[in-house]
């Protein structure tokens, strides 16, 4: 719960249904597509544990380029107020 309330925090009110439904989908999209490249790995290295090695060196390095990219372009104000910003006072 807490991934998804962050990875949606930035939008609007209206979209975050459509938000935690690609979040969701693309949650589930890594676990099917996961083992099919492990597999492809394995058979093309040989063992087991190089292909584990080369997902995690590429994990690592999209990692890396992610935090460069977002240090780079940061990321736009949030999208919805806090409610107590809105209280007005009479």
């Amino acid at each position: 719960p807490t991934l998804v309330t962050w990875a949606i925090s930035r939008l609007d009110y209206a979209q975050r249904g459509r938000g935690a439904g690609l979040f969701t989908s693309a949650l589930f999209l890594g676990e099917f597509v996961t083992p099919l490249l492990v597999l492809a790995l394995t058979a093309a290295t040989g063992t087991l544990d190089v292909a584990i090695g080369i997902i995690g060196v590429a994990s690592l390095v999209v990692c890396i380029l992610l935090a460069v990219v977002t240090r780079r372009f940061p990321q736009p104000a949030l999208a919805v107020e806090p409610t107590h910003s809105k209280v007005r006072v009479e």
